[in-house]
């Protein structure tokens, strides 16, 4: 079963595109001495290897998602520390369009609850483990954030944190955007919304996440929007969110059926990279000359 395991964890894309150095004897070797082996064991193995690679002293997993199984992470590592940035939804949907992803602004509101109610439940059930960051307040006030979380994980600040790391192929930021700074924190990804969103995506973010929006300080009136977009919005959330609340209803029954790999397969062939593409550029309609990479 182990062999199966790691075969399938070192099978993995992208491990194989990160180009991970990974010793499979030395492995095997350690986790054959673990008085107990679970599956958090083998990931931690398998981190704790690669950062000895690099000299790192600790190791780390930027996932997006991981809020979603923060009771299982910290059952699986009791001294872990998590943080999550908390970003205005609008700008999110802005964000995940430019990328190609789904352009759905109910499926990406539904997500964004969804990861916030994490957000207000594992800092309150984690308090000390667990530190929530606005991404605003990181590109407006770089230097406290920073040290604040510094503060939170045990490490020293030093000012290069807030500097671009100088490496080949690193612009400075994986934006699409070309308004962002490639040197530092750039705080241009604020309020893109206000320029690449219609009226009624617009609504349909306030409509959906008003509650949390306001626990997190986001202003509802950024965008004047008329009777006729927020009707359009209310049919849009009528019709689509009970379509996207199902489809997450079956996904979960496929994963306990264990049918995760075949419903991912299905995914992949009806939504090639050419139609992700063509999303990516419909909603790119909406840049100004120059604003797009």
């Amino acid at each position: 079963v182990l062999r199966r395991l790691l075969d399938d964890i070192l099978g993995l894309k992208k491990l194989k595109a990160m180009e991970i150095p990974i010793d499979r004897a030395e492995l095997e070797a350690e986790l054959a001495g673990l008085p107990e082996l679970t599956f958090g064991e083998v990931v931690r193995v398998i981190m704790e290897q690669n950062a000895r690679h690099y000299g790192k002293p600790r190791w780390g997993l930027k996932t997006p998602g991981n809020e979603l199984f923060a009771d299982a992470i910290f059952a699986a590592y009791p001294d872990a520390l998590m943080v999550q940035l908390v970003r205005d939804p609008r700008d999110v949907l802005v964000s995940a369009r430019s990328r190609g992803w789904s352009p759905s602004a109910v499926r990406n509101m539904i997500r964004w609850n969804r990861s916030t109610f994490c957000a207000i439940r594992n800092s309150a059930r984690y308090p000390d483990s667990y530190l929530v960051v606005r991404f605003e307040d990181l590109v407006e006030r770089p230097e406290a954030t920073v040290r604040e979380v510094c503060r939170f994980l045990g490490l020293e600040f030093t000012p290069r944190m807030l500097e671009s790391p100088d490496q080949p192929g690193w612009s400075g930021h994986n934006s699409l955007f070309s308004d962002v700074s490639t040197r530092g924190i750039s705080r241009s990804p604020i309020g893109r919304h206000v320029k690449h969103l219609p009226p009624h995506d617009v609504a349909i973010c306030n409509m959906m996440c008003a509650g949390y929006m306001r626990l997190y300080g986001y202003k509802l009136d950024t965008v004047p929007i008329s009777p006729a977009d927020r009707a359009r919005a209310l049919a849009q959330i009528a019709i689509e969110w009970p379509f996207w609340k199902l489809r997450r209803i079956v996904r979960a029954a496929a994963i306990w059926a264990g049918l995760h790999d075949p419903l991912r397969w299905v995914e992949r062939q009806r939504a090639p990279p050419r139609i992700r593409e063509a999303s990516r550029k419909l909603y790119s309609i909406r840049r100004e000359p120059g604003d797009g990479a």
